[in-house]
């Protein structure tokens, strides 16, 4: 997993934003550590299989970086995996 991760530094990654904050929000106010149960979950951003257009960061989406969606994907599961590369190679008919 680390090779993939070096591999990676320069790169972010889309998690859906209702999922970031409730993972942000339990970090943050939890008094019961015990293990976050809910999988990253991306399937709010697509449609019959396809990316959204026209998706917000900030509203839809945040983004953090390879690294660090690659380790909270190795430790809760989910996807699908959204690179930021993505957004720009959207079918324009939808």
């Amino acid at each position: 997993m680390l090779k993939e991760w070096e591999k990676s530094d320069n790169n972010y990654h889309l998690i859906e934003y209702e999922w970031a904050h409730k993972y942000l929000n339990w970090l943050r106010d939890t008094k019961d550590w015990n293990f976050f149960r809910y999988p990253m979950s991306n399937s709010k951003l697509f449609k019959n299989n396809v990316l959204i257009p026209g998706l917000l960061k900030d509203k839809d989406y945040e983004l953090v970086s390879t690294k660090v969606y690659l380790l909270m994907k190795h430790i809760y599961g989910g996807g699908p995996d959204i690179p930021l590369w993505s957004l720009n190679n959207m079918p324009t008919n939808y």
